[in-house]
């Protein structure tokens, strides 16, 4: 199993969630620290996948406490603080975390409602099947709050795919 941790922002604050999240979510691989600091490394970061399939957290930072609509699933409050996704891509994984960053584009699925209000600063990136998406889901429940239940988990029995964490002081 690979796991790559794309860090979107220089170093701070919110960057000291990522060995964290990393421990919880595959304690036996460490990874592959791979800051990007602009558009150009960005891209440069997303080549260095093994695979261009597999499994991600996406980490984004709400700076604010803000309501938000989530398509069908109703308006709910956002605190203020990290909000970890668990997703998965069968293919093209690389344009899917790039769209996480994206402000302008169409609200399909759950993730884009918060992923428009939200600065996306980083994911780890697991090559597994798509069959351990709610496994890692469990082990981030045991970690951090559900924020949202059925938030990415309309194709599978989880109780969801966002959870949260308070900003580290």
């Amino acid at each position: 199993m690979l796991v790559a941790t794309i860090i979107l922002e220089p170093a701070g604050r919110c960057s000291s969630y990522s060995p964290h999240l990393r421990e919880s979510v595959a304690p036996d691989h460490p990874g592959c620290f791979i800051p990007a600091f602009g558009a150009k490394c960005k891209a440069m970061a997303a080549r260095n996948y093994k695979a261009n399939s597999g499994l991600y957290v996406a980490v984004f930072h709400v700076a604010k406490t803000q309501h938000i609509r989530v398509g069908k699933l109703g308006r709910f409050s956002f605190r203020k603080g990290l909000y970890f996704y668990v997703g998965s891509g069968r293919k093209n994984l690389d344009a899917r975390l790039k769209r996480h960053v994206l402000k302008k584009k169409l609200l399909r699925w759950h993730i884009d409602y918060l992923s428009v209000r939200a600065k996306m600063i980083g994911a780890i990136v697991i090559t597994e099947s798509r069959e351990s998406e709610c496994k890692i889901a469990r082990k981030l429940a045991g970690s951090c709050d559900l924020a949202v239940a059925g938030f990415g988990s309309s194709d599978c029995c989880c109780p969801g795919h966002l959870f949260y964490g308070p900003e580290p002081i």
